[in-house]
């Protein structure tokens, strides 16, 4: 992977075809799993690819792990571009007031499911299942402590599960999970 991000970083056009190809699809859904939103995951990806070009040759050579490093350039300038709708998006409120209809599917899908779950734990179970992240590695990526990144790992799989496999309905997942209220990302 590193004499492919090097070749590309020279201008190799195949070689940065080839690395976009291997790797835009999982930053893709790390970065839409962050804004939940299609367009601003692929800015974000965009971005995270210019970002590696404009490294210094001398930056290049000391990348150990160029999926690690783009997985977390792409989710920084997701969490970039979500700030910076949020902000406009507050603008706007404060000059209009609107009601936002939402819709529930009657039985989610794992993305679904997954597109329910806080910014936060999103982040996580992306970058454990679509990038193999270990704890520690998903602890460095989002700048928390490893047993953080654990207590949420499992805070998500028990509201996953309580959506995909509603045995006790009626009763909302954030409700079993004291402090992990839903609250919109926008």
């Amino acid at each position: 992977m590193c004499s492919l991000v090097r070749r590309s970083h020279g201008g190799h056009g195949p070689s940065a075809a080839r690395l976009h190809s291997l790797l835009a699809p999982r930053l893709y859904v790390l970065a839409e799993a962050v804004t939940r939103d299609a367009g601003l995951a692929e800015d974000a990806v965009q971005n995270a690819f210019c970002t590696l070009l404009e490294l210094s040759r001398r930056e290049v050579r000391y990348l150990e792990d160029p999926s690690r490093w783009l997985a977390t350039v792409a989710r920084r300038e997701a969490l970039m571009m979500l700030r910076s709708r949020r902000r406009r998006l507050q603008r706007e409120r404060a000059h209009a007031s609107r009601a936002v209809e939402t819709s529930d599917a009657d039985r989610p899908s794992m993305g679904d499911a997954i597109r329910t779950l806080p910014r936060q734990l999103r982040e996580i179970v992306v970058l454990k299942h679509a990038f193999g992240f270990t704890f520690d590695q998903v602890s460095l990526s989002m700048g928390i402590s490893r047993s953080s990144a654990v207590r949420r790992y499992e805070r998500a799989r028990t509201w996953l599960r309580d959506i995909l496999d509603p045995g006790d309905a009626g009763i909302e997942p954030s409700a079993r999970q004291p402090g992990m209220e839903v609250v919109s990302d926008v």
